[in-house]
């Protein structure tokens, strides 16, 4: 290719390295545009940037509220496991099937133990939240009033509270179910 570049006009070369340079932008342009579409299809089709089918855009949580006092609170939730003389649960259990119940609805890496979510469930709990005199309680009856209502937007935060207080470090919520991912959990667990 040398020889023949001496062989040539400098008009010749000129014209040839124009036509090199044309090809050469050309490829990096499809290289360019593949490399786009594909970063594209990556966002569509994965978790990242979806959010009609697993999530609704807003979350319920009021920030304002409880669940996100106890989200950016720095001191250590602690949820009391001394048993009510009252027949309730103690607090840490009733906050645990609160955290069992959430992982029905959340994404996470591993989760330790379930509860079916049930209107039954969601509303006994409302009602033992409210007659109890549980240090968290307000967090409680902000949680189960939505469930109430049908809006889980909060079991992500919810989930996340309830997992630091108990020293998680693997498993925190990530986000919110698709219905089909929450239909197999349902499956696996509770059919």
């Amino acid at each position: 290719m040398h020889d023949r570049m001496l062989s040539m006009s400098k008009y010749e070369r000129g014209e040839f390295l124009k036509k090199e340079m044309k090809i050469a932008v050309t490829v990096f342009l499809i290289i360019l545009a593949i490399v786009l579409a594909a970063g594209i299809i990556y966002f569509v089709y994965t978790d990242y940037g979806k959010t009609s089918g697993n999530e609704q855009a807003e979350s319920s949580v009021d920030p304002d509220g409880e669940i996100q006092r106890l989200l950016e609170t720095d001191k250590k939730i602690e949820f009391d496991d001394t048993a009510n003389s009252e027949g309730e649960p103690s607090e840490w259990n009733f906050s645990d099937d609160l955290h069992k119940m959430t992982h029905q609805k959340v994404k996470a890496e591993i989760k330790w133990g379930s509860l079916e979510i049930t209107k039954e469930r969601i509303n006994n709990m409302l009602t033992t939240a409210e007659k109890s005199d549980y240090q968290y309680k307000d967090f409680y009856i902000e949680t189960l009033s939505a469930w109430q209502q049908g809006d889980f937007t909060n079991a992500v935060q919810v989930h996340n509270v309830i997992w630091k207080s108990q020293d998680g470090s693997i498993g925190i919520a990530t986000g919110l179910l698709t219905e089909k991912e929450e239909m197999e959990y349902k499956a696996k667990h509770f059919d």
